[in-house]
């Protein structure tokens, strides 16, 4: 009891200095009395929004609807998501509240060709063009968060320096299946295996075809990449050595067993550095940087 208790008290400190003593009441009063409320336009209807809203005001975000729209201003970027599906801003809240510095600032984007696989809505893409990236490949498959992701990207100027792609990379080309159950499920090969009904049938691409065909078109920078895209990048441990090594560095979100992975890209002369550990749906979660070796 004690251990819960200093939990409230520290949530509720937290929310009194990031949202101020009003939000701090309606939020105990929807506890309560199971009311929802309203934040700078913003619906209050679950303890997960609020949480979110609280992180988001701790790294100085400002969050407000306007115009049928969520927006969250993050300073270095303007994001927004259409306040019709709540799925899908609350989502956009989740990743803009984590600490996408930690996670990907590791990666040597400045003057060079970013693969984003896995680019959701346009946070990682626009993060990595405001940092310096000379082109940025955006690949998501998944219509309703293509479709936000080139509204960031319209949104912060940046076509120019960020391409789109409506696709998915894996083994080969062709269809894979999505479940969109939840944040961070994604590639789902078990309903595949067993060919039960999925929420959605996506485009994909093979991964080596995607790296040959920006490898071939680029001149004067390296390639780096970011993986996060759920289980996808298992789609490298078919892939020859000479195209992995192609891209200089890797940032990638594995889901599941991490070490064929890496035992892989230390076959193909890179080094690796867990960045972190996280914790999704009850299946291990881990971020790896590689970096290729010289002479190797």
């Amino acid at each position: 009891m004690a251990q819960i208790t200093k939990q409230t008290v520290k949530g509720s400190l937290m929310s009194l200095r990031s949202l101020g003593i009003s939000a701090t009441l309606l939020e105990l009063l929807r506890r309560v009395l199971k009311v929802r409320y309203r934040i700078n336009g913003v619906v209050v209807n679950d303890s997960n929004v609020f949480r979110n809203l609280r992180k988001l005001a701790l790294k100085g975000y400002r969050v407000y609807a306007r115009s049928n729209y969520l927006y969250i201003d993050a300073g270095w970027a303007l994001f927004r998501a259409p306040l019709r599906d709540a799925r899908i801003w609350s989502w956009l809240m989740a990743v803009l509240a984590e600490d996408i510095e930690e996670l990907y600032g590791c990666l040597s984007v400045e003057g060079n060709v970013v693969l984003d696989v896995g680019a959701f809505m346009g946070e990682t893409s626009c993060f990595f063009a405001k940092r310096g990236a000379r082109i940025v490949h955006a690949f998501e498959p998944v219509k309703e968060f293509y479709e936000v992701l080139v509204d960031n990207v319209r949104l912060n100027r940046l076509e120019e320096r960020v391409i789109t792609h409506n696709y998915g990379v894996w083994i080969s080309d062709g269809e894979i299946t999505i479940n969109l159950s939840g944040g961070g499920s994604g590639l789902d090969l078990k309903r595949e295996a067993l060919g039960e009904a999925c929420l959605e049938r996506v485009r994909a691409v093979d991964l080596a075809k995607v790296i040959n065909v920006v490898s071939d078109t680029t001149e004067g920078s390296d390639i780096v990449a970011k993986f996060d895209c759920e289980g996808c990048e298992y789609a490298l441990l078919s892939i020859d050595r000479e195209v992995i090594r192609k891209v200089r560095e890797y940032v990638i979100e594995i889901h599941g067993a991490y070490l064929p992975i890496v035992h892989r890209m230390l076959e193909c002369g890179y080094a690796a550095k867990l960045v972190r550990k996280l914790s999704g749906n009850g299946v291990p979660l881990t971020i790896w940087h590689f970096r290729r070796r010289k002479n190797s």
